[in-house]
């Protein structure tokens, strides 16, 4: 760290591949493995003093965490593509709801990327920043999640599905412990 370049804001994917520390790689990397998991280990670089999580597990949970993102992403850009769609039509209380924890959401990230910019270090882009717009980032989940299913009963169990499987890959990743392995 010291400088920045322009492929830190332009690429995502290494926090799928190496959730752990994926940080160092990008903003949005940085952003998803910190949101999701422990991405950081809880700042600890050794593995006598690292939490005791377990890492193969968290790994899933970073691929378990895709169809919530999404459900996140499909309530963000909803409201907005309403906006963009029908100016004039009369919006509903949910919609000016929706639009308001978008709102929430932008300007923290803007804050996010501002501040990435100009402290050079790797950990300035980290989702822990936004825990308190939790319940904003929860609304656009559950509407982006209600507009996903609305379609199919089908993909509605399927979705409900999925989130029952990442929920336990959470609860596995950082609820049952095992001893560490110290030496490889």
């Amino acid at each position: 760290p010291g400088y920045r370049m322009w492929n830190e804001y332009a690429r995502f994917g290494e926090a799928l591949q190496f959730p752990l520390f994926s940080a160092v790689t990008s903003v949005w990397d940085g952003m998803y493995s910190t949101f999701w998991l422990d991405g950081v280990l809880s700042s600890n670089y050794s593995l006598e003093s690292r939490p005791p999580w377990q890492s193969y597990w968290l790994g899933t949970s970073a691929w378990m965490a895709v169809l919530p993102t999404l459900a996140i992403l499909f309530g963000t850009i909803m409201p907005i593509g309403h906006m963009l769609a029908r100016p004039k039509e009369p919006w509903t209380y949910m919609d000016r709801m929706q639009l308001f924890a978008c709102g929430c959401i932008g300007i923290y990230l803007a804050a996010i990327l501002y501040m990435h910019l100009r402290i050079p270090i790797w950990s300035g882009a980290k989702a822990s920043y936004m825990s308190s717009i939790t319940p904003c980032i929860a609304f656009l989940a559950i509407r982006g999640y209600e507009r996903m299913t609305a379609s199919s009963r089908w993909l509605g169990a399927f979705a409900f599905a999925w989130f029952g499987c990442w929920y336990m890959t959470a609860y596995v990743s950082y609820f049952i412990t095992m001893p560490l392995i110290t030496e490889f």
